[in-house]
């Protein structure tokens, strides 16, 4: 008994020894550890990029929204340097701008309702960032470029009523915004043939909004329909609430381009007491002598155009001016002008006729025929030239 008992304390001594020797000498198996969120996370965003590079652009979007998966995943266990929401937010990004791309390539093939789809998926991203990598003028300019975007390719596929929704939304953003308001004109007068909604969407904004720029456009429109009445009633209202270079060159163009001179010119002396720069001070003088003109007042048109000039020199203005004190026997101020036009165009025919002559009647001999010679193959001035050195003694 006692015997049998240590025979099996022995074979059980010498199986735990086997067991342990084979522990001992049996190649021990590494067991890999999982990847962590963050390294997915930054594995499908470095997919994604590639992706983008190659030009596969949905395979992209899979691999920006893979990764903020994992981002989001590793959010709870993640270290300040692991950059979460800033990484979140620039493949939310990503996605935007491949939306936007693709929508690019979709109005280019015509295919609106695509681009219109992208377009919207885009705007539903950028409207939920709450910015961290970008400024909020910003993420405000890339809305806006947005709703113009896709109020374009609605625009493109006749959705107009959603056109003007989506140009609506711009307005929130740039109350004024005169290319918007015109293209909501454009819609309703154009595509949907409304012609008085036309007229009454702007009329609304205009009251609502008080907005100068609004009664400019409808001021414009009106003139387009040759409805001079009304164009004036709104040109003169935009008038009232900004008298800024820009608007008193419109509304004075306005009154130019009706044949109300008078108007003009009135609106004109407020924009030279605004004190412009010498440039647009010189463009004014120039406008008013053409308006006097027209208005055959030659005192008041010498006066501008001389005003013009001492600015800001203009040959045209000044051979106009040449011809006049020429035709008022001023031969003096004529080779004033003249020469002004000649210090400007060297080889400008009718200054040097205009000079020549005038010369020749102050009885300047030597400086008439210099200025003669210097035409007499002229063809449309050369006979009279001829004619002129012929009498010179």
């Amino acid at each position: 008994m006692k015997t049998r008992l240590l025979i099996q304390l022995v074979t059980v001594l010498m199986l735990i020894v086997l067991i342990s020797s084979c522990a001992k000498t049996k190649p021990q198996v590494v067991v890999e550890e999982a990847p962590k969120p963050i390294d997915l996370a930054l594995a499908a965003t470095k997919a994604g990029e590639e992706a983008y590079g190659s030009d596969q652009l949905e395979e992209a979007i899979l691999k920006f929204k893979e990764a903020i998966g994992f981002f989001e995943a590793a959010a709870p266990n993640a270290q300040p340097s692991d950059s979460i929401e800033v990484n979140i937010e620039r493949m939310q990004i990503n996605i935007a701008k491949v939306n936007m791309d693709m929508a690019t390539e979709s109005s280019s093939a015509q295919m609106h309702k695509e681009a219109i789809s992208q377009l919207q998926e885009a705007l539903t991203i950028f409207k939920q960032i709450k910015p961290i990598t970008i400024t909020v003028a910003e993420k405000t300019e890339i809305l806006q470029a947005l709703y113009i975007r896709l109020a374009y390719a609605q625009q493109a596929d006749h959705q107009y009523e959603e056109a003007l929704l989506s140009y609506d939304r711009v307005l929130e953003i740039e109350p004024g915004n005169e290319e918007i308001l015109n293209n909501k004109y454009v819609i309703l007068n154009d595509n949907i043939k409304d012609e008085n909604r036309a007229f009454q969407v702007l009329k609304d904004y205009a009251t609502a909004s008080n907005d100068y720029k609004a009664y400019l456009i409808l001021g414009a429109r009106y003139n387009e329909k040759k409805n001079v009445a009304e164009a004036t009633k709104y040109y003169e209202q935009a008038l009232t609430l900004n008298q800024s270079n820009d608007v008193l060159t419109r509304v004075s163009d306005f009154y130019r381009s009706n044949n109300n001179w008078a108007a003009s010119n009135k609106v004109l002396d407020q924009l030279i007491a605004n004190k412009p720069d010498n440039a647009t001070l010189a463009a004014v003088y120039r406008l008013m002598g053409d308006n006097f003109n027209r208005l055959k007042n030659n005192a008041k048109k010498v006066e501008a155009w001389e005003k013009s000039v001492a600015l800001e020199r203009n040959a045209d203005i000044s051979l106009a001016l040449a011809k006049h004190y020429y035709d008022a026997k001023n031969y003096n101020k004529a080779i004033t002008f003249a020469t002004q036009v000649i210090s400007q165009e060297s080889n400008n025919a009718a200054a040097y006729l205009l000079r020549g002559d005038s010369y020749f009647r102050l009885k300047k001999n030597t400086e008439a025929k210099a200025d003669l010679q210097r035409i007499v193959n002229h063809r449309e001035y050369g006979a009279t030239a001829q004619k002129l050195l012929k009498s010179i003694k």
